[in-house]
């Protein structure tokens, strides 16, 4: 048990240090004593202006540690989740063959959902170059659509360069930039800074009728079935 005087000097030294706004815990630290204790010494103890804004900036900082810890610990969860759903997917469909009529059913539904509803012809615009691939894809793959038949326009923000996203669009795309029609400038966006990164949307066109027509036919069967299905 401490001494009256050696209690008294730790009661000092811990009142001093409240003083210079230390935590809590860093006091409980260097004096080796108790909560209970250390309340008891610094209750009603009144502190200087600088002292409260030392303790508030440090209660601050670790509030805001603590935030940026619970937010990477969370994305973290998220991306170990994400990349299990990943490899889950990857095992289930590897090695699967689609057939044509599978293919012909998947890009339906693309279609269905993405693609502009016009007669005559069939399109599909993106900033996502994997979407639009894909849809190149299927043509070629299902339809042997060649390249005289596509048509590629860009909608673009104003401060971006219509040459450069051209050939940028042609490269992931594999279409030569002679099926490139003149691009569309966003007006909207003039005085406005584009994101890194960002390529504008690209529009994809097929002048077929046969496949407009083949293609709306399939979704009207595919709507059909899942509504009936579904009810």
């Amino acid at each position: 048990m401490l001494k009256i005087d050696e209690r008294k000097l730790l009661k000092n030294k811990a009142i001093a240090l409240r003083r210079r706004g230390e935590s809590y815990t860093t006091i409980e630290r260097k004096l080796d004593i108790s909560r209970s204790t250390l309340s008891g010494w610094l209750i009603g103890l009144k502190l200087c202006k600088s002292a409260l804004n030392r303790i508030c900036n440090r209660k601050n900082n670790c509030l805001r540690n603590a935030r940026l810890l619970a937010a990477k610990k969370k994305k973290d969860i998220s991306a170990s989740i994400r990349t299990k759903c990943f490899e889950s997917a990857k095992e289930d469909y590897l090695g699967v063959r689609f057939t044509d009529t599978m293919l012909e059913f998947m890009l339906a539904m693309l279609y269905l959902g993405e693609g502009f509803k016009r007669k005559s012809f069939v399109g599909l615009g993106n900033s996502d170059p994997d979407i639009l691939k894909m849809f190149i894809s299927f043509l070629r793959d299902i339809y042997h659509v060649k390249d005289d038949r596509l048509r590629c326009y860009l909608h673009l923000r104003s401060d971006q360069d219509m040459v450069n996203e051209e050939r940028y669009w042609a490269q992931r795309l594999d279409i030569p930039i002679s099926r490139f029609g003149k691009s569309q400038i966003d007006m909207r966006t003039v005085g406005t800074k584009t994101l890194s990164g960002y390529h504008g949307v690209c529009s994809i066109y097929c002048y077929d009728a046969r496949i407009e027509k083949r293609l709306t036919a399939l979704q009207e069967v595919l709507k059909k079935y899942f509504l009936k299905k579904g009810g």
